[in-house]
């Protein structure tokens, strides 16, 4: 199995299919990037290449569906060991690396090669960073071990010396987007998911499939139409909890719209890509005709002062009060009908 370029990112699927079909790869690897941008599922298609039972597939760009990459992409198979998974433990301890290391120490039982994947390896304590040092200098035939790391320099030196270092960056928006179309069969509002998920597909995913980017129609569909009024005074009714997770929603899409609005008054031919809420480019050029830059100023200042003020935690109502007023102003700058 190939790697796909289009599930991975480009330079480090190049430097991994190079590696594997030359029989070069290294023993231990170390994948690196913020978090949700890819690097659990780059470390199980490393699983999948190197222990692939389909020759003609192993390097192709087709799917594979052998018994052992459907069985590492379920998480069944018994020569792949995932350790750390759950990120809500604040540290990986020595008896977690001593389980390890009994493992790596059998041969494969059913593929060619055994993969340890230790994920965000910066919360492998001291001592279970000096326990895996020595698996990783005296490396167990037909092993590999896949580190990955948010923050990688937390490692000791000597840890990061002796590990491939594979950088994964944030995923284009328009990659991420196409992505998501496919994936969710969904219109261009795939566009805004992306450019909040700033290049991570993990976090993609998540949006998607939440309650607020039906909010984010609505409240869009609602401004444009005039009713945007009435709209909120409903939302205002909420349970406080509900409330502060929708404002915060609220004043997230509002700041992209009105950088939508700013790249339409100063570019009224502006392409499509430039726009993010690009399911209501109909309504934006229009809008952004009866819109002034120092309408649109003003209100982007009070929503990124609304949003600093929502990360101190102060109060939702407060701010909430303060999006009414610029949202109904700039709603009532013209009023188009979707």
């Amino acid at each position: 199995m190939r790697l796909e370029s289009d599930q991975l990112h480009d330079n480090v699927m190049t430097t991994l299919n190079a590696a594997i079909e030359h029989n070069t790869f290294s023993t231990a690897y170390m994948l690196t990037g913020v978090r949700g941008v890819g690097k659990r599922s780059v470390a199980l298609h490393i699983a999948q290449a190197l222990n692939c039972e389909n020759k003609e597939y192993f390097f192709s760009s087709e799917a594979c569906s052998c018994r052992s990459c459907t069985k590492i992409e379920h998480e069944t198979h018994p020569d792949v060991f995932l350790l750390g998974d759950d990120l809500a433990e604040r540290s990986i301890k020595i008896e977690m690396i001593r389980e390890l290391q009994s493992w790596v120490r059998l041969k494969p039982f059913e593929g060619r090669y055994k993969v340890a994947v230790i994920r965000e390896a910066e919360r492998l304590t001291t001592e279970a960073q000096n326990a895996l040092l020595k698996t990783l200098e005296e490396p167990p035939a037909q092993t590999v071990l896949v580190l990955t790391a948010v923050y990688p320099l937390q490692l000791l030196p000597t840890i990061l010396s002796r590990v491939s270092e594979l950088r994964l960056t944030p995923l284009a928006v328009e990659r991420v987007a196409h992505r998501l179309k496919e994936k969710f069969d969904s219109g261009d509002e795939a566009y805004y998911v992306a450019y909040i998920s700033q290049g991570s597909m993990e976090i993609a995913r998540t949006v998607m499939t939440s309650e607020d980017l039906l909010f984010r129609s609505e409240l869009l569909r609602h401004f444009f139409s005039g009713t945007i009024e009435e709209y909120l005074y409903t939302l205002e009714k909420k349970p406080y909890g509900e409330l502060q997770e929708r404002v915060k929603t609220m004043v997230l899409v509002c700041m992209i719209m009105v950088r939508d609005l700013m790249t339409l008054v100063s570019a009224p031919d502006a392409a499509e890509q430039t726009i993010v809420h690009r399911d209501f480019m109909h309504e934006l050029r229009a809008k952004a005709s009866a819109c002034t830059a120092t309408q649109l100023f003003a209100a982007m200042d009070m929503l990124q002062k609304a949003q600093q003020y929502l990360r101190q935690n102060g109060n939702v109502k407060i701010v909430f009060a303060q999006c009414m007023v610029t949202i109904n102003t700039l709603s009532d700058a013209g009023r188009v009908q979707k």
